[in-house]
């Protein structure tokens, strides 16, 4: 089965319309005057349904169906969205737009989304084949801006964003999600570098201490401290 471009398809559906209006204006009085009709039906060579134009309870809608008389594209209120477009192959989905937000879907899996969040943010995400998350950039709780990368598993990977105090900072983390290293702010505004080995023990920092001063330190495997020096004279 061949995929339905969807601009193709509106467009031939809305031309079905026209030419119909079209052949009917031109009757004895040169004016149709008002049609009314529950609905509007195409069909292909074989008399296999195209095009379908009708009413529902919910309002209008518009179907587009492949030759094999299979639902490709629909348009309009289902009930539970208000305006929609759903795109189908072998009856999975593809895609949808409603409401502000597009989904997109590959073997009838989710593989991207784009719109909006709980606290009406933007925010766009991918997925896996096996449905795990795989990267974020929008908004966060309070407002905030970030990017999260995640591996296969959905474990995260990597953080960029604004902290709780509107300061910003990066994260790495290993394959089990982890925390590696934080390169960011401190909650005296100085920036500093800090390095985490696989136990979550902070064993390196390199930054500016509270006077103001480069300070740099090594810690033992279980995060305490073996050697230190600072940048003042």
């Amino acid at each position: 089965m061949k995929n339905i471009d969807i601009k193709s398809a509106i467009i031939g559906a809305l031309c079905t319309v026209i030419i119909f209006m079209f052949i009917g204006s031109s009757s004895q009085n040169k004016n149709l005057g008002d049609i009314v009709v529950n609905s509007i039906t195409v069909v292909d060579t074989t008399g296999v349904q195209v095009v379908n134009i009708e009413s529902s309870e919910f309002g209008g809608v518009i179907f587009v169906n492949s030759s094999n008389d299979e639902n490709d594209i629909l348009m309009g209120s289902t009930g539970e969205m208000g305006g929609i477009i759903l795109t189908s192959t072998k009856g999975m989905r593809t895609g949808f737009l409603n409401d502000g937000s597009l989904g997109l879907y590959k073997s009838g899996n989710p593989i991207a989304y784009l719109g909006t969040g709980d606290g009406d943010g933007g925010y766009l995400t991918t997925t896996n084949s096996k449905g795990f998350q795989t990267s974020y950039l929008g908004t966060g709780q309070g407002g905030i801006g970030y990017i999260s990368t995640h591996n296969s598993e959905g474990k995260r990977t990597s953080y960029l964003g604004t902290g709780i105090q509107g300061f910003g900072f990066l994260t790495t983390h290993n394959s089990e999600g982890k925390s590696t290293s934080y390169l960011g702010t401190s909650e005296t505004g100085q920036a500093f570098l800090s390095i985490e080995n696989s136990h979550g023990n902070e064993v390196g920092y390199f930054g500016a201490n509270g006077d103001k001063d480069g300070i740099i330190f090594m810690n033992d495997r279980y995060g305490n401290r073996v050697w230190g020096e600072t940048g003042k004279k």
